[in-house]
């Protein structure tokens, strides 16, 4: 009986052993597969390899073992390879074959986008998987040196799809990509972790996924990447949410941060302006003026012009005071001294771009309410001041005619603007210009 039991034990084990080393065997027949289609580019071979490494990931013995992860990695991502081969042929054929390298570009990102992130995400985690079992042996050093190419396809995925305007994936794919950073030991810091922490908050920012987004924003302040940009993109993302309180305490850190940054100088001016500050407005935009002016660069006209703008527009409110209703009220006494500053703002917008309406309009304006205030003077006068009536008559008109070309020009650029319509209207009727009336009720 004694014999007989050790007999049952033995095939047992023996059973036991065989098994094992079934499993064993798929893990190195899954390699041989993958080699022959190396060799010879046979997709069947491809569908052997991922049929053995898939049964010894699933099999107890087998699936902790660093060298299945690492051959289960190399398995999924030429299968990822493969059908990113294919797409691209596919769209080749249905396109006709690129003549320039933009062209290739282009159709690879379309391939890229078109793909299933499933196989790519099982390659990915199987090399990482590898490392973390065993960080020192050999198997290591092979995961780590497939993990570029996996960070590259994950970066390219996530580009193609952004570009595409299918920011839930290339978030997703983004967010990846420094998950992998991370699991290969690259700091935040880092070119490719940095990166992509600015992408992921652009994309959720486009996604209006504010909370990932002001997340991401926040990260990029802590690690001091992209300078004054993720503070501004942050000031933006409260103010559309209507948290003055966050923006206000942003902008405060980023005007210490970076106290000379002309974006973040006229963020804090729109804070003043809206806040009707004007004192404090019209330092921070003097201040920046006098640095864009300073750097003296051709690329920085636009917003100079801008600023001047802006300068000019503040000083004619000032000028030319409204209440909350619309309704004109009395001038300053220093109406003179504010007229001439917002006339010579806006002369040095006009002259920096010099088709830009609102500009134009506004220097017309600018003149035409002048006009309209001093004859409404000349109306409140007592009839026997004939002179000094027909003076503000005179002074009057010649307001009107500094108006005139800067309106006629506003109106050629914009043909529909009815505020523009009604000044051209009051000037030709007030100078007697009946057949420019004529002309322009007809639409000339």
């Amino acid at each position: 009986m004694k014999k007989k039991t050790s007999l049952i034990i033995a095939i047992l084990a023996m059973g036991f052993i065989s098994v094992a080393h079934a499993q064993e065997n798929k893990v190195v027949s899954a390699k041989m597969h993958l080699d022959e289609y190396s060799k010879d580019n046979d997709t069947s071979a491809l569908s052997d390899a991922k049929e053995a490494i898939d049964l010894a990931a699933a099999n107890d013995k087998t699936k902790d073992e660093p060298k299945m992860w690492l051959y289960r990695g190399m398995v999924y991502r030429a299968l990822f390879e493969h059908q990113l081969s294919n797409t691209v042929t596919k769209l080749i054929a249905k396109e006709g074959k690129p003549s320039t390298k933009e062209g290739l570009l282009k159709l690879t990102g379309e391939a890229y986008s078109a793909l299933d992130t499933g196989l790519l995400s099982v390659a990915t985690f199987s090399f990482v998987r590898v490392i973390q079992l065993a960080p020192k042996d050999y198997y290591a050093d092979e995961a780590r040196g497939n993990l570029p190419v996996c960070s590259a396809h994950i970066e390219n995925k996530a580009t193609s799809d952004y570009s595409r305007q299918k920011y839930a994936m290339a978030l997703g794919m983004f967010e990846k990509a420094i998950w992998l950073g991370h699991a290969q030991g690259a700091k935040d810091t880092s070119e490719f972790i940095s990166q992509n922490i600015q992408n992921a908050a652009i994309t959720s920012d486009k996604l209006q996924n504010y909370a990932k987004a002001a997340m991401y924003y926040q990260q990029m302040i802590d690690l001091k990447i992209g300078g004054s940009q993720p503070y501004l993109s942050l000031i933006a993302l409260y103010n559309s949410h209507k948290d003055t309180v966050k923006s206000l305490d942003i902008l405060k850190k980023a005007r210490t941060a970076y106290p000379g940054d002309v974006n973040l100088l006229i963020a804090e001016t729109n804070y003043y302006l809206q806040s009707h500050n004007n004192d404090k407005a019209i330092d921070n935009l003097q201040k920046a003026i006098a640095k864009l002016e300073g750097d003296n660069k051709p690329e920085n006209k636009a917003l100079l012009s801008n600023l001047y703008f802006v300068l000019g527009n503040t000083y004619d409110r000032l000028a030319n005071p409204k209440n909350d209703s619309g309704r004109m009220l009395d001038k300053p006494s220093n109406y003179d001294d504010l007229f001439t500053k917002a006339e010579t703002y806006y002369t040095k917008a006009v002259t920096l771009t010099p088709d830009n309406f609102d500009e134009i309009f506004d220097l017309g304006a600018l003149y035409n309410n002048r006009a309209t205030y001093i004859n409404r003077q000349a109306n409140e006068l007592p009839v026997e001041q004939t002179d000094k009536f027909n003076k503000l008559q005179a002074e009057a008109s010649d307001y009107f005619k500094k108006a005139q070309p800067w309106l006629e020009k506003a109106h050629s650029i914009n043909k529909t603007d009815q505020g523009c319509i009604n000044a051209l209207l009051q000037i030709y009727a007030s100078t007697g210009q009946t057949d420019k009336i004529k002309d322009l009720k007809s639409g000339k």
